[in-house]
């Protein structure tokens, strides 16, 4: 699977949510919980584990001659009320 993402917004959420999209791109080696979050653009949320704790990443499938990629838009550490519902759903890589 190919990702990009904009690398000033990569440090800009880094200093911001204390996660990077370098990092947030651990959640798709494991088990995670995908959802769509947004309908125009098409984006898609996906919720794993990234450097010890839950995370969102956000997401869009861009199309390219060179083949299908996807972007990655933003991500966050979740709150731990929010986190507490993911965490029976979503395992840590051992």
């Amino acid at each position: 699977m190919r990702v990009q993402f904009d690398s000033s917004k990569n440090a800009e959420l880094l200093r911001k949510h204390g996660v990077s999209l370098a990092e947030a791109w651990d959640i798709f080696d494991q088990t995670y919980i995908v959802d769509a979050k947004n309908d125009d653009p098409e984006q898609f949320r996906a919720i794993g584990w990234s450097r010890g704790s839950i995370c969102s990443v956000s997401s869009e499938v861009r199309h390219h001659t060179a083949g299908d990629f996807y972007h990655l838009v933003t991500t966050q550490a979740l709150k731990l009320g929010i986190r507490v519902g993911y965490e029976p759903k979503v395992h840590p890589r051992s």
